[in-house]
């Protein structure tokens, strides 16, 4: 009896030995298949990660780059204005809505001269205005913001397509704080000038958006010193950029089933929202409060600022 119970025993331990192996080899198995898994997982988030990533770059840059785009047509701009002596009204409009011109900058909101007078030649400024076809032509200062004070007015005096900048006409951006700055900046830096964001006159303040201005010297002047060149400009050419018509443009369409949220920043960090993409209007936080890992940033220099893009 006792050596058939012990052989019964032995045979039993066999058995759970036997199990033991199986389980253990189960149990491996769905370790290794679980971590296969999560690894395989892992690499699809990286990989999805990685390409939201690019999509969000690559808008970044094509935005520079239209920005870019914007410079170069200031300068063919100003090289009109100095040729020329003295633009009529007629030769601005078909310049700038030349096929070619704005070929050149879609998203461009008004394209504009920018003429700086003396306040003793302010009557005889707006008479020869008027009589070159603008009959009710005023100059004002803005009404948008604590007007500055200024020695010499900086004033619209021709802007395209003049249907969506009528409100435009006539005013004197040297009483807007961001134009101001933004003018002397172009003349003591020498080039095109950004200025920061602010909400457009012409669109009745309904969007946020940007100018840029470049100098216009008379031929010959003297630019070698910041005092010479304060001396010498007379007018600026501008271009006016509003955001939200810029960035829902076709030249942009690739991009705009991203959710983006595009930010000024400033040392105390975004100073406002450019651009909310319409899909995300009234929820911003959507994107700008989103977790670190769900979250995707690219930082454009535009002019002295920062943008950054939220995507």
């Amino acid at each position: 009896m006792s050596a058939e119970r012990n052989q019964n025993e032995i045979g039993l331990l066999a058995r759970l030995a036997r199990w033991r192996v199986v389980v253990l080899v189960a149990l491996l198995s769905t370790v290794i298949v679980a971590y296969a898994c999560g690894y395989a997982w892992q690499g699809q988030v990286l990989v999805h990660r990685r390409h939201v990533q690019d999509r969000v770059d690559g808008y970044a840059s094509a935005i520079s780059d239209r920005i870019n785009h914007f410079k170069v047509a200031l300068e063919m701009a100003r090289g009109l204005i100095v040729a020329s002596h003295d633009v009529q009204r007629d030769e601005w409009q078909a310049f700038t809505t030349s096929e070619g011109f704005f070929n050149r900058v879609p998203g461009a909101y008004g394209f504009a001269y920018v003429q700086r007078v003396k306040p003793e030649g302010l009557d005889a400024f707006v008479q020869g205005v008027r009589s070159d076809g603008m009959p009710e032509f005023e100059v004002f200062d803005t009404d948008q913001y604590e007007p500055l004070a200024y020695e010499d007015y900086a004033v619209i005096k021709y802007v395209e397509p003049v249907e969506r900048n009528k409100k435009a006409i006539g005013l004197n951006v040297a009483s807007i704080p961001a134009s101001s700055d933004t003018m002397r900046r172009s003349v003591d830096e020498t080039g095109v000038a950004v200025s920061r964001s602010f909400r457009l006159h012409q669109t009745g303040e309904s969007q946020a958006g940007i100018v840029l201005y470049l100098p216009v010297y008379p031929i010959g002047s003297d630019l070698s010193t910041v005092a010479s060149r304060r001396q010498a400009v007379t007018g600026w050419v501008a271009v006016s950029i509003a955001m939200a018509d810029f960035l829902a443009g076709d030249w942009a369409s690739s991009w705009h089933d991203l959710d983006i949220v595009l930010c000024e920043e400033t040392r105390e960090g975004p100073a406002c929202e450019l651009f909310v993409s319409p899909q995300i209007a009234g929820n911003p936080e959507a994107v700008l409060e989103a977790p670190v890992v769900a979250r995707y940033t690219s930082e454009i220099a535009i002019g002295d600022w920062a943008w950054v893009l939220h995507g």
